[in-house]
């Protein structure tokens, strides 16, 4: 393995959002990415890669995912269980420094069960505070005892033991997670209505199997070295994992789906950081390389305390995918970790640059038509105080936000011609809400009620109360309306609905697999039917009038065909960036229904679409990604013009003639003018809804409109 790649992993806080100025010196950049699904296209110079094992439908939930890490964690020494690189949803890890002196800087990172991160620093002396390398989170215990940890985004306490393990996580309201472990080795997570998840090991220490509490149970196998190979849920496979790498034997290199087909693979630079990915069914690989801190001398040079320069933090990420299609993101930051700034074009978002204030937060956003978004901030907080989209521009939209005084909680929003004042119970349940029309004076309120579970007990508005029921897992299970109609629910150990009884009788009943999926829905005694696929697609459904459909994939997992038992058919074309480009119906006389041609452009936007063998539309776009233009197959051209906050504010047709839309400061349409130069107007409230409007011919006419409107 690459020497700076091993001192990396020594260094290393944590490699996505935290990171020390030697890591960026290292040539190996912190980055922040999307957690939300399995990185198959690489945005970074790690491989991360999340995958659910089982979904908790219910509030408290106990979801269980594994979570892969090619660069390791904080702490790469620290076995939970699962081998190199892998961790699941209910590990967290407080590291401790190795050697602590007391006259000494030093740092504590800790790493969350959903892979975030957070550094902490203190200065030399016994009685010095842990401060957060960035934000306002806080950090209380001392070597040798246990600690706390107090999130501020979201109001929660993280305890962890003395040897820095994760013992329990108590929420904003007062729910919490209890989890029992030894050394590191979670034994049990109950959560505050007492479900509970149980986890089991093999004589070697290695996690084998996960006992959910709808009685199923997800296990795991490992190969001869270790390394996690497979995952399966009461015994059906799910997921497949090789390694393969020439760089090191312990970085993944496939998933597999559950025939062991693979889904994903992974090549890697010979420092380890990831160099392209490709998936199944899409020709050519998904390239990612890195620049960055390019003049600052030879690679894995450490740097003295003291020298500083922006540089240092800076780094560009390239993606490139199969056609030769690239995009750069650049990243700014400083030791505490870096953030997207720039982008090259609109493939993902109209983000063209960001600038940085002096804490590291954004001053403004700028799209890539100039459009600015600019804010303000309560630094100490890191909590915005004042947005005001299109800043540059005439339309510019103000929001002004005041903030709870101990938690992350807006009291008070204000916009022009409306404020929202919003209330909270100690857990920080919202119980008031009240929104002011300032025009008119006028404002609706609401109220929350909440039980001894901390569920909403109630809702009450204009229009009445609504009152909840709940089980004693706390899945709901009644709820009255303001008319005292009743709807009736019941649930399994997920979370997932049986029953749901309408106020007029009519049941409904659902049936799942031990994967979670639905496979059965009955409405009255009227049946639908969903099967599955060995790969775990949808593979047919059979309605309740016997008309059946079923589907077939290709080797991306993504639907290509499908057919139904009245002879009917259709079959796709998809791209790399999974756009179906070629689409073809028929009926069940075999006779072509619809025909459909598609080309997609380089910020993966539809550039044509031709409908038949010759009705074609050729489409343009804005910088932002914004439709501009759509001319048909006569070269009749229709053009489309939007504002600094990208609303729709004009179309000109083929003969030059324009219908406008005129709005006001919160987004609601006032002017409608068509393309005969008539317009009609409207008098909007403060929630947007028309009280009248006034055209030319018929003259000022009201609207109807209820209190709960």
């Amino acid at each position: 393995m690459n020497k700076n790649l091993k001192i990396l992993r020594k260094l290393s806080i944590f490699p996505l959002k935290s990171c020390s100025r030697s890591l960026v010196v290292l040539g190996v950049f912190c980055l922040f990415f999307n957690f939300a699904k399995a990185q198959s296209i690489p945005s970074g110079p790690e491989n991360f890669q999340v995958q659910t094992d089982w979904i908790d439908q219910s509030p408290n939930p106990l979801t269980v995912s594994h979570i892969y890490r090619s660069f390791g964690g904080p702490d790469e020494d620290a076995d939970i269980g699962m081998g190199k690189g892998w961790v699941h949803s209910w590990s967290g890890r407080l590291k401790l420094p190795t050697e602590y002196r007391s006259g000494h800087p030093s740092s504590i990172s800790i790493l969350l069960p959903d892979a975030s991160s957070v550094l902490f620093l203190k200065e030399p002396g016994e009685q010095s505070p842990w401060h957060a390398a960035t934000g306002p989170d806080l950090l209380l215990g001392s070597v040798g005892g246990s600690w706390k940890y107090y999130r501020a985004s979201d109001d929660s306490w993280w305890n962890f033991d003395s040897q820095g393990w994760l013992t329990n996580v108590t929420l904003r309201n007062g729910w919490y997670y209890n989890i029992l472990q030894n050394d590191g080795k979670v034994l049990s997570v109950t959560n505050s209505f007492g479900r509970q998840v149980g986890f089991g090991y093999r004589a070697d220490g290695k996690l084998n199997s996960v006992a959910l509490p709808d009685g199923n149970t997800v296990s795991y196998d490992y190969d001869a070295k270790g390394n996690l190979s497979s995952v399966k849920v009461n015994g059906f496979q799910t997921r497949t994992y090789s390694y393969e790498s020439s760089v090191s034997p312990g970085l993944l290199t496939a998933i597999g789906d559950s025939q062991g087909n693979q889904v994903l693979g992974f090549v890697y630079n010979s420092d380890g950081s990831l160099k392209h990915t490709s998936r199944a069914g899409v020709s050519g690989v998904y390239s990612v390389s890195y620049s960055g801190a390019a003049s600052i001398g030879t690679a894995g040079m450490l740097v003295a305390p003291g020298a500083d320069d922006p540089n240092w933090y800076k780094a560009s990420v390239t993606t490139t995918a199969p056609d030769g299609n690239g995009a750069t993101r650049h990243y700014q930051g400083s030791a505490a970790g870096v953030r997207l700034v720039g982008q090259s074009k609109a493939t993902f978002w109209a983000k063209f640059k960001e600038e940085l204030n002096a804490d590291l937060l954004p001053a403004y956003i700028e799209d890539f038509k100039g459009n600015r978004t600019s804010y303000q901030w309560n630094a100490n907080r890191q909590l915005i105080t004042k947005v005001v989209a299109a800043s540059n521009r005439t339309e510019a939209q103000s929001t002004q936000i005041d903030w709870h005084d101990t938690l992350a909680l807006p009291t008070l929003i204000t916009e022009t011609g409306r404020t929202t004042k919003l209330s909270y119970g100690g857990g920080g349940g919202l119980v008031g809400a009240a929104l002011t029309d300032n025009a008119s004076n006028t404002t609706y309120s609401s109220a929350w009620s909440y039980n001894a579970q901390g569920l909403p007990g109630g809702y009450t508005d204009a229009a009445g109360q609504t009152l909840f029921g709940y089980d004693t897992r706390g899945n709901l299970n009644k709820v009255t309306n303001a008319l005292g109609h009743v709807h009736q629910f019941a649930h399994d150990g997920a979370g997932r609905i049986l029953t749901a009884m309408a106020p007029s009788g009519l049941e409904r009943s659902y049936s799942y697999n031990p994967r979670g999926q639905l496979t059965r829905v009955s409405v009255g005694g009227q049946q639908t039917t969903l099967t599955y696929l060995p790969n775990d697609r949808l593979g047919t459904i059979t309605f309740a009038n016997g008309h059946a459909i079923t589907y077939q994939y290709d080797d991306a997992r993504r639907i290509n065909r499908w057919s139904d038992n009245r002879g009917n058919s259709g079959q796709y074309v998809l791209d790399q960036w999974d756009n179906r480009t070629s689409e073809l119906i028929k009926d069940s006389a075999a006779q072509t229904a619809l025909q459909m041609q598609r080309s997609i452009n380089g910020i993966n936007r539809i550039s044509s679409e031709t409908i038949g063998g010759n009705q074609s539309t050729a489409l343009t776009y804005d910088a932002n990604g914004d439709l501009a233009t759509a001319s048909n197959g006569l070269g009749q051209t229709t053009t489309l013009d939007v504002d600094g906050l990208r609303r729709l504010t004009k179309i000109t047709d083929p003969l030059n003639a324009s219908a406008t839309l005129s709005y006001n400061a919160l987004d609601a349409v006032t002017a409608a003018q068509d393309f005969k130069g008539v317009t009609t107007t409207y008098t909007r409230d403060a929630l947007g809804n028309a009280k009248a409007e006034a055209t030319p011919d018929a003259g000022t006419s009201p609207l109807p409109m209820t209190p709960w409107a």
